[in-house]
């Protein structure tokens, strides 16, 4: 069989959040079943939280274990925490200067150092583009048990956090076309539809079923 490995985030694991619950939870892929249908073997190394640092050390960590990447398609899908921020101290100093997870010179470093890693182990690398937030959603959802008025006066306005989260895009299409790799664009797949409102959930960045089956129909057609 070929064989698909994706390190990402919490996107590309399947995690929703349940506004009922109040809680995150798993969507309930298929995604391994349908790809193995195609004789193709994919494993997920996703993780909640996870940024281009995370990914590049898990990375690493495999190539130091010994695993083969010789013909393996990776795909990358990074950067949405990479350019989020600790709300509580934005929250606390509205009137202060704070960085993201990781700024974005770093970012746009080690995704290409990542990318060359693979490729020198083997792996045929893709990218992902990041699949888009709702601004409003994220902003009041970050705004819960702080304050709201001081994380949009630091911001200036609510869509600063879309147009913040868009230029990390920028930086992985740009890194795309600058080394050649092939770019799963999830992010189109969202915004030319119709329905955005009911593909992402009340947080605002995390898909619902409905953004997470059409994730999934969108993967395996185009791994």
């Amino acid at each position: 069989m070929n064989k698909l490995m994706i390190i990402g985030d919490s996107v590309l694991k399947g995690v929703t959040y349940d506004a009922g619950a109040g809680r995150y939870k798993l969507y309930g892929s298929t995604l391994e079943t349908r790809l193995a249908e195609r004789q193709i073997e994919a494993k997920r190394f996703c993780r909640m939280g996870s940024t281009v640092t995370d990914g590049h050390q898990r990375l690493a960590a495999m190539i130091e274990n010994g695993d083969d990447l010789r013909g393996v398609r990776l795909l990358l899908e990074l950067g949405g925490n990479d350019c989020d921020f600790d709300w509580s101290a934005v929250s606390d100093a509205p009137d202060e200067q704070h960085l993201p997870h990781t700024e974005p010179e770093q970012f746009s470093e080690l995704y290409e150092e990542t990318v060359r890693l693979a490729r020198e182990n083997g792996a045929e690398v893709a990218v992902s583009t990041l699949v888009p937030i709702d601004a409003e959603k994220y902003l009041a959802f970050i705004s819960r048990g702080r304050s709201y008025d001081n994380i949009l006066r630091w911001l200036g306005d609510a869509s600063m956090l879309y147009r913040w989260h868009e230029s990390y895009n920028n930086a992985v299409t740009a890194l795309a076309v600058r080394l050649g790799c092939p770019v799963v664009d999830l992010r189109s797949l969202f915004l030319r539809s119709h329905d955005f409102p009911a593909l992402l959930s009340e947080d605002g960045i995390h898909p619902t079923a409905r953004g997470h089956r059409m994730i999934e129909d969108y993967l395996v057609s185009a791994i």
